[in-house]
């Protein structure tokens, strides 16, 4: 599946943002 980075990324690096601040 080429849409695994488009389904990991949008979702990782927000709630990991959300959970480093």
């Amino acid at each position: 599946m080429g849409n695994s980075k488009y389904t990991y990324w949008p979702a990782l690096p927000q709630r990991t943002n959300s959970n480093s601040a």
